[in-house]
């Protein structure tokens, strides 16, 4: 986070100089007292209060989103256990071949919205598609206590759905 432009958004950037001259990073924000605000040249008491009540507000939505990861991307990183599901079509090689480019990429974007319809339903994330594979993960960013079956009965269903996925494919052949 860039301090001054925070500054500026409080209409307190008459203090950036000394926050930059004096190395005042958003990672020291939340260790500032009045006194220190002080030290900084923050004279105006109501200044003062400003950035305190601004500070407490910065520190409590760093804190919510630690408690909620938004991506499992997390900088700070977080020991979880997670459960990962991987599916692919059997034969997919040989289907991409007796298939022409056009009806190969109809046949991959059902499938894929199919299983990622169905491990989002059961709570899961899909992390990526690499040729015809989905990679999804449950248990992160949101964990459940029973993730590991979320993901077997989101198997099941996926294997279910890929029966019709195959009888609509036969029929096009």
């Amino acid at each position: 986070m860039d301090v001054g432009a925070w500054l500026k958004g409080l209409g307190l950037e008459e203090y950036s100089e000394a926050f930059a001259e004096n190395r005042i990073d958003d990672s020291l924000l939340a260790d500032l007292t009045g006194e220190d605000l002080k030290e900084l040249g923050v004279i105006r008491l109501g200044d003062r209060k400003r950035l305190l009540k601004a500070i407490a507000e910065l520190t409590a939505c760093a804190a919510k989103t630690q408690a909620t990861p938004s991506s499992l991307e997390d900088k700070e990183g977080e020991r979880r256990q997670v459960t990962v599901l991987f599916a692919d079509l059997t034969g997919f090689t040989q289907i991409s071949e007796d298939l022409g480019p056009e009806e190969t990429l109809g046949l991959l974007n059902r499938y894929f919205e199919a299983v990622d319809g169905i491990i989002e339903r059961y709570g899961g994330t899909v992390d990526k598609h690499i040729g015809d594979n989905v990679m999804a993960i449950f248990g992160a960013p949101v964990a459940h206590t029973d993730d590991p079956e979320r993901a077997v009965r989101a198997s099941i269903d996926i294997h279910a759905a890929m029966t019709g996925l195959g009888r609509e494919f036969n029929r096009s052949l």
